[in-house]
């Protein structure tokens, strides 16, 4: 990870829209130059990290893998690993192209009480004898590709995106029923930046596609399919000092499970850290 922003509030209108808190991350490029090799291992976890020139100066590779020892596997009874591989490349004086892919797995037991209660009546916490594990498991698969072109008698840029993920969980709880559950999102955007001094426009376009299976062992098995949103942002960033800056912006959009569009204003301060 070369960089990332953590946005609990006040997000962004690019990233409007989104339920929960969102998580910004840029990326290593590779080194383009010299090969890096650095691998890490301690009684729990073990990774390494590779960086390789495939054309001096244009284009790197770089790639991780962290995977868990029997240390941590033996008493806890549990394991993952994520891999993750990263290709960029400058096509020309004015354009570059990257391609990221991700993936991730975690295995383990979860302890179950064993015992049966009547509705409405809190049972006490079963001895450990009687209590047992139930397996789980969490896996998450993703790529995703960015084009980016800055001509050079303009402070201007364009980008291109596309990312595909997919997510799957498995529990099986006390009565042996797997329950699982499988998201799968893809998703494109469009932006524009236009740099004039102090002052910084951003807008574009953006939109996603989902499709939900579940199941939940006796009580619901179905699934959803063309879920979809799509919208159009847009905001202006100015920077009085180095140590403050006033962001506005506003993100209209629309949802296929929602009869009408809806907008969302955004106002951002930038101020020191204290």
């Amino acid at each position: 990870v070369l960089r990332h922003d953590l946005y609990t509030g006040g997000v962004p209108a690019a990233y409007a829209g989104r339920l929960g808190a969102v998580l910004d991350l840029s990326l290593r490029n590779g080194n383009k130059r010299n090969m890096e090799l650095l691998g890490a291992a301690s009684p729990l976890v073990s990774g390494l990290r590779v960086e390789l020139p495939i054309k001096r100066d244009d284009a790197g590779l770089v790639g991780s893998f962290r995977h868990s020892l029997p240390a941590l596997s033996s008493p806890l009874n549990i394991s993952f690993y994520d891999v993750l591989l990263r290709m960029h490349a400058f096509l020309d004086r004015t354009s570059s192209a990257s391609l990221t892919f991700i993936a991730s797995e975690d295995v383990g037991d979860l302890r179950w009480a064993g015992g049966s209660r009547a509705a409405g009546e809190r049972s006490a916490p079963a001895p450990l004898a009687q209590t047992s594990t139930r397996p789980t498991k969490q896996s998450n698969l993703g790529f995703s590709g960015t084009y980016a072109f800055m001509p050079e008698t303009y402070p201007a840029m364009t980008r291109f995106r596309f990312h595909y993920s997919q997510s799957e969980h498995r529990f099986a709880p006390g009565d042996f029923i797997d329950r699982s559950s499988f998201i799968e999102s893809l998703g494109l955007q469009i932006q524009f930046d236009y740099l004039l001094g102090r002052t910084q426009w951003q807008g574009g376009i953006q939109g996603q596609s989902y499709r939900l299976q579940y199941n939940l062992g006796t009580q619901s098995i179905g699934q959803a399919d063309g879920l979809s949103s799509g919208g159009l942002f847009t905001s202006v960033q100015h920077t009085f000092t180095s140590e403050f800056a006033l962001q506005l912006g506003v993100h209209l959009a629309a949802l296929s499970s929602a009869p009408d569009p809806f907008w969302e204003p955004r106002i951002q301060l930038s101020t020191p850290k204290w």
